[in-house]
């Protein structure tokens, strides 16, 4: 490649609609509210056209059901699906039981919207794969996934595996901060950048919104000078129309910083860096197949 892109970059989208939120749900419980996740994933549908990329859209079985519609339109495009749990339960609410469940519940609800459509990636939400919850990987890969993107290898206030690589690799079913080669499915954790011993969650979400673009653009240049790279956005995050739910303080900010700004981010992004789909990110680390 060359210049600061000297790895892959992969665009994905987590497809969810505004009360999925981690924040949200844990003071509107999983009260059916007034769905907007059409609305607000036209518009980066429409921007990915524009430029010509093909993205991953991790999605959300109850959205699949509820707007098949708006699935048929992300898979007719090109685009790779990917799984995000039938209802967006994080996975430290489940057991392997009730896992295997949701998942097989999903593949049902994406086939009854899209037909036998490939589903190779795996992401929880509120990326809640860590050492209490590595029992997910063993489920994963006998549902026959190939690949997962749930791990934060970092320290945070909502989710986190500080400790485990930074780059994309195979991980232990006992402890995902080790690795083991035999592991059929392969790791892509959400890139970060360090700083001394501490560790940058750079791929989206609140740092996206929350930073100035040329700091965050800087940082991601940073990533793909080493290693591969993926962007991670939800549809909710992009639309100024989505509902302003009574948050505390912290809620709030991080709920809803920075989103009327994020689609001119996605289009400066989209500029300037090659984006592609996690597959094929994964494929040009050797580890994918």
């Amino acid at each position: 490649m060359g210049g600061f892109q000297d790895h892959p970059a992969a665009f994905s989208v987590d497809l969810e609609d505004y009360y999925h939120a981690q924040l949200v749900r844990e003071h509107t419980g999983k009260a059916r509210l007034a769905s907007r996740v059409e609305i607000s994933t036209a518009p980066i549908l429409d921007l990915l056209d524009r430029h010509g990329v093909r993205a991953t859209f991790f999605v959300v079985g109850e959205v699949a059901q509820e707007a098949p519609r708006l699935i048929e339109r992300i898979v007719g495009s090109g685009h790779e699906i990917g799984c995000h749990t039938y209802a967006h339960d994080p996975l430290w609410e489940m057991t392997p039981e009730s896992f295997r469940e949701d998942i097989r519940k999903f593949k049902e609800a994406i086939k009854g919207a899209a037909g036998d459509v490939p589903v190779r990636g795996f992401r929880a939400p509120t990326f809640s794969l860590d050492g209490r919850t590595a029992w997910a990987l063993r489920v994963l890969a006998e549902e026959g996934f190939s690949y997962d993107s749930s791990i934060v290898p970092a320290r945070g206030p909502l989710y986190g595996c500080p400790g485990a690589p930074i780059g994309i690799y195979r991980p232990s079913t006992d402890d995902p901060r080790h690795t083991d080669p035999s592991n059929p499915v392969v790791e892509f954790p959400a890139p970060v950048v360090g700083f001394g011993k501490t560790r940058l969650p750079v791929g989206g979400g609140i740092y996206l919104r929350a930073l100035p673009f040329r700091v965050y653009h800087a940082l991601v240049r940073r990533v793909l000078r080493k290693r591969p790279f993926f962007l991670y956005v939800h549809p909710w995050e992009t639309d100024p129309g989505t509902p302003r739910i009574a948050l505390p303080r912290f809620a709030r900010w991080a709920t809803y910083t920075g989103i009327t700004g994020m689609l001119g981010k996605l289009e400066r992004l989209l500029r300037s860096i090659r984006f592609t789909t996690m597959s094929k990110a994964i494929e040009s680390s050797g580890l994918g197949g």
